[in-house]
């Protein structure tokens, strides 16, 4: 009765909009994400921003996330796509640790095919920047995902859930 007399805003009004939770979630696990020379241990300062991240992920039911691991160019393949698996199955591990479901994060390697610069120079600054964990969300309801991108990784994950069953 209060809210038909003071055209109150209905309670689902007052949850964050799934756009705005997607861009605070990338935000958080996208930034500080960089990792020692051939190190798979996160930064205390990475691990708040994991803990902030697997709160709001926690208020969420729709939300997966697809954790890709990366390295410098330096070291063979082989032992990069290793590492960079290593790394994002930490991240993944300190998710499931603050309470995230495991079903909703995969996890992927890149080795040093993806650099994050395109410096053509390496210097430990550039080499730096490539060690981390790239974390894309994407609503799992979203049977029609807008971005190309998240399309792609779309297509990964149900290939990736076929391929576990």
């Amino acid at each position: 009765t209060v809210r038909k007399l003071t055209d109150c805003a209905p309670e689902t009004a007052t949850k964050p909009a799934l756009v705005n939770v997607k861009k605070q979630l990338s935000e958080l696990l996208n930034s500080d994400n960089q990792f020692a020379f051939n190190a798979f241990e996160i930064t205390p300062k990475y691990a708040v921003r994991v803990a902030q991240a697997a709160d709001l992920i926690k208020q969420l039911e729709s939300i997966n996330i697809l954790l890709v691991g990366h390295t410098d160019k330096l070291g063979t393949t082989n032992s990069n796509y290793e590492l960079a698996l290593k790394r994002a199955e930490t991240v993944k591990q300190w998710l499931v640790i603050y309470g995230v479901p495991k079903a909703s994060i995969t996890t992927l390697t890149q080795g040093s095919l993806k650099p994050y610069s395109d410096n053509a120079i390496q210097n430990e600054s550039a080499r730096h920047s490539d060690r981390r964990v790239e974390a894309i969300i994407f609503d799992a309801n979203n049977t029609n995902p807008q971005d190309q991108k998240e399309k792609a990784l779309v297509k990964w994950t149900k290939i990736i859930a076929s391929k576990k069953e």
